[in-house]
This record gives C-alpha cells, structure tokens and sequence, in this order.
C-alpha cells in the first residue's frame, strides 16, 4: 500500500508588545560599547568582562585601536560587566539582554582615588524580572549531566527542566501534550517530533544556551502552547586562535562515544565545527530485561558560519539501529532495522538598521527519512512483516522587525512554512 499526502502550508503573522517586566525573545542578543578615560580617549587592550552569576555564563572581551569591544551570541538574560584598569577606578554596570537589538554601551572610566576607603552598600542581586515560567540551562550545566548521544537534546530537557517527564526512546511529556513541543535553533522553528526513533537531533556540544519556556510562550512561536526550546548555538566568532576539545569515552552495553568540536574567527567571519558518534549494544529500550537485537549507531554534523550579517547552520545525522525483540521473536531469528537520514540547512540575514531597530530574515529546509526493513526471511517476523519508508520535508522563512527603546520593546514579523510527508507501507500477517 501507498499513500502520499500533498504538502500543507502555514503562515502566521505576530505582533508582541513588552512592557518592561517582559521578555522579548529573538535571535541571540549583541552588547558592544567603546572605553574611553576621563579626557574622552579611547582606551586599547582593555579587559572588558561580561558575566551572569546565575547560569554560570562568563565570557572576556578587550578593546581594540578603537576602544571598542563586542559580545555577540548572548542568550536573553541579565548580565554584569566589570572592567578593572590599572590607574583607574573599577567600573561594573548591569545590563538586561532581551531583544536581538544590539545593546550600546559608552563607558567612561574615572581615575582611582589617591586614598583607600571602605564603602559598604547594597547591591541589586541578578534576578530575572521574567514573570514566564522557565528554565536556563548553560553549555556548563550541559557538561555535567549524564547524556548520551543517540538524544542528548531530548535528555538535557527532561533533566533540567521541572514539569517534563521521560518517556520511552527518548521522547518526553511537558505538560499537555508532547506534539505541542517547539524547537527554535537560532531563530529557526522545528516543530517534528525529536526522538531517536523519528529524527537525528543537534548535538548538545553545538548548543551554547537553552531556554525552556513551559507558561505563555510568546506569540512569534505560533500555535505551541505546551514548551518551547529556544537554542542559541555556539559561534566561532571572536575566537582568532582556532579553540576545541575532543572527548571519548566508552560505557555499558559495549557503548563507545566520541565529540569532536572546533572553533575560529574573526569579529566579522567564524566557523564553528560539531562532530559526535555513538555505537551501542542497547540504542533502544528493550521489551525485556535483557537487550535482545538492540544494537545501532548514530553520528551528527553541524556546522555554522558566520560572516558578517549573514550566518549559515548546516546539519547532518545518521542512525542505524536494530529494533529490540522479545525472547519468542529472537528465538524466531526476527531481525527488523531502522535506518533514519538527517539534514537540516538553515541560512539567516541579521541587519541593524539603527541603534533602536532591527531587521531578521530566515529560511530553512530540512527533510528527516525513516527506512524501516523487515528480516530476510519475511516469515521469521511475527506476529507480522512490516516495512516503511517516510519521508518528512519542512521548509519556509520568517521575517522579525526589532524596535528596541529604554527598557521597552517592539517585535513584529511574519513566518510561513509548509509541509510535505511521503509515505509508503508494505504489510504481511505471518501468525498462522
């Protein structure tokens, strides 16, 4: 039997108006800012420090010949800048990323006092004024829990986030239903179902922060109403000498692992490199105790360049698994098998058009086919042979127009996407 559905298209157009004790989500945000001393000259190599005491997120910026300094890809939240120059006084100021707007920042340093005081005074703890409900989670976070890599996103989710629970091969249930989940990777919408049993997912070494918002998302996410993942991947921008790690391990199950991830660039230009693999003897929860036929591999690719206003995020996976069989069908000798084949290509255009407005525009395709074949001997399968080839294509754009004044924000755009599924089955009865 064939079926094939025609494509389904979709289009929403939103309006969000924040008032200042509201998140304006977006694309990643910008915070720059020029040094300057007491007489109005620039500053060079100044150490400029950027940091949020909560997620654990610090990161280092210097001056360049012009005094200026820049930290791009910041996830929204709120930060502490400190900048400690000899001869001059210590500068800190708090600033409140929550729009892809760039934030401008003129500081100017004063001398340090000829005499030593002690001054004590109260200071503003770094308390998100979010009412939404939640959850931060930093590449630091990532790093400590225990994932694997066949869906580490899915796992990362279920064990940071309150109000999510596990399910079976990597799916999980935030609260309502687990269809109602969205995924927005650098301001690109993914709404399929993520689990290793319908897709390969992005690694979580490719993810520098997530935000998991289970109450009232936002109107630019459309019809999701259940959670919404925003992703802010990791860039290679700012990094002139090429940084990375590689790590491997092996686990239970005969399970080896290994993470490849490499980072460089300039203020303008940057590639970040994502490798991981995985092989194991238990890639999918078996029916019984022991793991009967339950062996697969998965391997994922990304990659994101950017170069100047443009950036590019290309991703690749592939996994190949057996599907688990009780006792009487692995003494039967069944042997069905999964193959699923990712890609994911993902171009953006980000233009500030002034200090108070920004322009967002992105496209994107990807296509997820699952191939699922029955053993060779079509009578070893029971209570049934079965086969499937499905192929899932999503593709479409979204335009966003950033207004960004005082503590006060403006964002409105539109998205339209469309959908097309192929399918086709075989089916045979096999149980006399």
């Amino acid at each position: 039997m064939r079926m094939r559905m025609t494509a389904s298209f979709g289009a929403v157009i939103w309006l969000c108006l924040a008032l200042p004790a509201l998140a304006q989500l977006g694309g990643s945000g910008t915070v720059q800012g020029t040094v300057k001393d007491p007489t109005g000259g620039v500053m060079v190599s100044v150490t400029v420090e950027l940091t949020n005491p909560v997620s654990g997120f610090r990161r280092t910026a210097t001056t360049d010949s012009a005094g200026q300094f820049v930290f791009r890809n910041l996830p929204p939240n709120p930060y502490h800048i400190t900048i400690n120059a000899q001869g001059f006084a210590p500068y800190t100021h708090d600033v409140d990323v929550r729009s892809a707007v760039p934030i401008d920042l003129p500081i100017a340093l004063g001398l340090a006092a000829q005499t030593t005081t002690v001054e004590v005074v109260g200071t503003g703890e770094m308390v998100e004024r979010d009412p939404s409900a939640h959850t931060d989670i930093d590449q630091a976070l990532i790093q400590n829990l225990p994932i694997e890599g066949s869906s580490g996103l899915n796992q990362v989710i279920t064990l940071a986030s309150p109000g999510v629970v596990a399910d079976a091969n990597g799916f999980f249930h935030p609260v309502g239903d687990h269809a109602q989940t969205q995924f927005s990777i650098d301001n690109q919408p993914v709404t399929d179902q993520q689990s290793r049993v319908y897709s390969n997912q992005l690694s979580p070494d490719a993810v520098q922060s997530m935000e998991l918002i289970t109450g009232v998302p936002q109107a630019e996410f459309g019809d999701k109403d259940s959670l919404v993942v925003r992703i802010v991947t990791k860039s290679g921008l700012d990094t002139p000498k090429p940084t990375g790690s590689l790590t491997a391990g092996y686990g239970s199950f005969k399970t080896p692992k290994a993470d490849i991830n490499l980072g460089f660039g300039s203020h303008e230009v940057g590639n970040f490199l994502s490798y991981s693999g995985m092989r194991t003897d238990r890639y999918l929860d078996p029916p019984e105790f022991a793991a009967l036929h339950d062996t697969g591999n998965s391997h994922s690719f990304f990659d994101r360049i950017d170069a100047g206003a443009f950036h590019l995020n290309v991703q690749a996976g592939r996994s190949s698994f057996d599907v688990p069989d009780t006792i009487d069908q692995d003494a039967g000798g069944q042997n069905q098998h999964q193959t699923i084949n990712s890609f994911n290509v993902a171009p953006g255009f980000t233009k500030a058009m002034s200090m108070t407005w920004l322009f967002a525009a992105n496209a994107y395709v990807r296509r997820d086919r699952s191939q699922y074949t029955p053993s060779g001997d079509p009578f070893a399968d029971s209570p049934a042979t079965v086969s499937q080839d499905r192929k899932l294509t999503n593709y479409g754009g979204k335009v966003d127009l950033s207004y960004l004044s005082g503590k006060n924000n403006v964002k409105m755009g539109g998205q339209i996407s469309a959908t097309k599924l192929d399918e086709a089955f075989t089916f045979g009865v096999t149980d006399p």
